[in-house]
C-alpha cells in the first residue's frame, strides 16, 4: 500500500491493526499480524524469529495498539512476552527507509484504536 493513501475512514481497531503492521516490512506475514492478534504477535515478537528491526516495529506497534507504553515497558514485556520497549531514537538507527517511511506515515495520520 502506498503511504500517501495511509488513511483509516471505516475501518475496524483490528483492520487498523492489520494494516499498519503491513507497512513495516519485517511484520507482514508475522504470526497475529492477520488477521490481528496482540497475543500471537508479541509471542512472535518474543522469539527468536523477529530480527531487531522487527523487534522495534512490533514494540511500536504494540505501543499504538495499548494507546501509550507504560512505564512498566507494558503487558508485553512480563511473563512469556519479552518484545521490548519502543524507542525512537534507537529504533531510527536499525530501520532502513521502508521502516522509517511506515513510521513517518503513522505519525502523519496517527490512530489509536
Amino acid at each position: 500500500m502506498p503511504l500517501a493513501t495511509w488513511c483509516f475512514e471505516v475501518m475496524s481497531a483490528r483492520d487498523e491493526m492489520q494494516e499498519l503492521c503491513n507497512l513495516f516490512p519485517t511484520l507482514r506475514g508475522a504470526s497475529g499480524t492477520k488477521p490481528w492478534d496482540q497475543f500471537r504477535f508479541a509471542r512472535w515478537a518474543s522469539g527468536c524469529e523477529a530480527d531487531s528491526a522487527a523487534q522495534h516495529a512490533a514494540a511500536f506497534v504494540l505501543s499504538v495498539w495499548n494507546g501509550s507504553q507504560p512505564a512498566d515497558g507494558g503487558w508485553w514485556n512480563q511473563d512469556v512476552y519479552d518484545v521490548g520497549r519502543f524507542d525512537t531514537i534507537r529504533a531510527s538507527k536499525i530501520w532502513d527507509h521502508q521502516h522509517m517511511d511506515a513510521f513517518i506515515a503513522w505519525c502523519a495520520n496517527p490512530f489509536y484504536p
